[in-house]
């Protein structure tokens, strides 16, 4: 990997990081966890889906390296959350935090997936060699 590569593997896994942190934490602090809806509740999947479509799609090579990325963030964005909000007495944030990066996993899976098809496809559309891990 060349210096412009690692550069560029820096930059998407410092913004995965900064998206995920920062929307968990936002999206904690606007909800109600406790009357939150079922349908609400699978919000942070889509996003961090999303997340990983566009990252993965601008970088399918090292994509492996982003997935643990965006988990971390939202690990570490719920600890946050937890440890500056007091409203409310949150001694099992552990067991939150296992719960949100359990919700927001399948998304981020399917995001890098579904990114590394649309890489792949864009490939072959223009006619050009697809390796097996580009």
């Amino acid at each position: 990997m060349n210096r412009t590569q690692t550069i560029r593997l820096a930059t998407l896994s410092v913004a995965t990081f900064v998206v995920g942190f920062i929307f968990i934490n936002w999206f904690l602090s606007t909800r109600d966890v406790d009357d939150i809806s079922f349908s609400q509740l699978w919000i942070p999947a889509y996003v961090m889906g999303a997340v990983a479509l566009v990252l993965t799609t601008l970088m399918p090579a090292k994509s492996g390296i982003l997935a643990p990325v965006a988990i971390g963030s939202i690990l570490l964005g719920v600890a946050f959350d937890a440890l500056t909000d007091r409203t409310m007495d949150r001694n099992l944030f552990p067991i939150e935090m296992i719960l949100w990066a359990g919700i927001s996993t399948p998304g981020i899976f399917a995001g890098t997936i579904v990114g590394l098809l649309v890489h792949r496809i864009g490939k072959r559309s223009h006619n050009q060699k697809v390796d097996p891990i580009d």
